[in-house]
């Protein structure tokens, strides 16, 4: 765990970053488990984008963890930054660890009805929310596919999620 000054948000690195670049950095590069602590301290402390709390969201949704996931959401609404496509994408792939499809969709559906397109990745949550609720959902897996490749998206993008979906 890296050591912090209290005023490290406001210090400047010697190549002119501020702290809350320098954490941003961190977030994306090396991001370690004891480096989470930091990254969440310096979060709820800073003025950061929404590519910062994204990129700590993703590394919660890669465990599987809905409830931090949804927790560093909560604190960017508060902080009064909007979410993008990509946070709503990281929360489907979190729900998708856990096969949670109805989640998934439901997302989905609610972009959809406010005219936000959803993007490859939601339908590889999908996907992949199919593939680890008991039993998976093969049917449902495939029409997402079906319908990833007619909304335009490339199915090479799409076939390793689906392979593990449906036990290929």
């Amino acid at each position: 765990m890296f050591s912090v000054p209290l005023d490290y948000l406001t210090c400047r690195s010697s190549d002119g970053l501020e702290g809350k670049d320098v954490a941003t950095m961190m977030l994306r590069e090396h991001l370690r488990r004891n480096d989470v602590t930091l990254a969440e301290i310096l979060l709820s402390r800073g003025d950061f984008g929404v590519k910062a709390y994204n990129v700590l969201m993703n590394h919660y949704a890669v465990e599987g963890n809905v409830l931090k996931v949804s927790a560093t959401l909560d604190l960017m609404l508060s902080r009064g930054i909007l979410p993008t496509p990509v946070t709503y994408a990281t929360m489907c792939k979190a729900m998708a660890f856990h096969g949670n499809v109805d989640q998934v969709v439901s997302i989905m559906e609610v972009l959809q009805s406010d005219k936000i397109d959803v993007n490859v990745y939601f339908y590889s949550a999908l996907i992949a929310a199919c593939g680890n609720c008991s039993p998976p959902d093969v049917v449902r897996a495939e029409y997402g596919f079906k319908e990833a490749v007619f909304k335009g998206f490339q199915p090479e993008r799409l076939v390793k999620v689906l392979s593990r979906a449906v036990g290929g």
